[in-house]
């Protein structure tokens, strides 16, 4: 049980690892109001007044080293049980095949859990140890294409996509030169963002690709 006297009070620890992806889940009840749970900054979840308790979950990839928190939005009392918010192991979140293609077109039909991520990831280096691979995905909200380079994420494309179940992302990656990967991503038909250029000599040579999904259910 915690009471409150303002927003933004409740519990939190500061335990994450910056690029670790996470998964949360808690039980949460407010006798008014909502309360914020965030397994991971820049994810949010909310209960409203049901007078039942709800079960929340999400997952996501840690890019500072805040924490996890549930929160107060206002003077209010709630409560909280069974929390639990875990590291994910890397190569668990990808499903691939190793192929004799550096480019490649690959589709998803992608249906999520809400609060969690799905996609595809491309250019994989390796299914036990992944350090260097292209990752798109939707997290309900919006549409990206990250890269990591031996641990190291960079986020290239980051755009509001209006959430449909079931709808195709695609990605397209193709060799400009021996040198530069070109990529794009299309949702639901359009393309997202713009085309990028990728030149990281750790993934551009890769020929894994397959499935990405933060969450079993995905």
């Amino acid at each position: 049980k915690i009471v409150t006297s303002a927003s933004n009070q409740g519990m939190y620890q500061n335990n994450q690892v910056v690029g670790t992806w996470y998964q949360g889940t808690a039980w949460l009840y407010a006798e008014s109001g909502t309360v914020q749970f965030q397994p991971v900054v820049g994810t949010a979840l909310h209960t409203t007044t049901t007078g039942a308790w709800e079960q929340k979950l999400g997952t996501g990839r840690s890019t500072n080293s805040a924490r996890p928190m549930i929160i107060s939005n206002a003077a209010q009392t709630y409560y909280v049980d069974d929390v639990s918010v875990k590291p994910l192991t890397l190569s668990s979140l990808f499903s691939s095949v190793s192929t004799s293609d550096t480019d490649v077109i690959a589709d998803a039909n992608v249906t999520l859990t809400a609060g969690t991520q799905a996609g595809l990831v491309t250019n994989l280096d390796s299914t036990s140890s992944p350090a260097n691979f292209l990752i798109a995905y939707h997290d309900g909200t919006n549409v990206y294409l990250d890269k990591n380079v031996a641990g190291t994420y960079t986020n290239l494309i980051s755009a509001t996509a209006t959430y449909s179940a079931g709808a195709t992302l695609r990605v397209i990656t193709y060799h400009s030169d021996a040198n530069t990967l070109k990529v794009r991503v299309y949702y639901n038909n359009a393309l997202i963002g713009t085309e990028q250029t990728v030149t990281d000599a750790g993934i551009i040579s890769n020929n894994k690709h397959g499935l990405f999904s933060t969450y079993s259910g995905n």
